[in-house]
């Protein structure tokens, strides 16, 4: 699983609290990071943000399933 993960200036010193920021189905954790904008917020309240990949793009169960990914929604066709 690939994921991008943003600490705040306080973990350098602390421990912080983790958000897991869950984001549509076609996501990568590169673009949720970019167009979340919670790393501002994030910064201010020393919260740590973790962006998991969420797409199914390559993951086994997608594929047996054969779904067809179209604009965000799923069919078993």
């Amino acid at each position: 699983m690939s994921f991008n993960l943003y600490l705040p200036p306080q973990a350098q010193s602390q421990k912080v609290p983790v958000l897991i920021y869950l984001s549509g189905l076609t996501c990568t954790a590169e673009n949720c990071s970019e167009k979340g904008f919670f790393q501002h917020g994030a910064s201010k309240k020393g919260i740590a943000v973790l962006y998991p990949d969420t797409s199914p793009r390559t993951s086994a169960p997608a594929i047996r399933m054969n779904m067809n990914i179209n604009l965000g929604e799923l069919s078993n066709d």
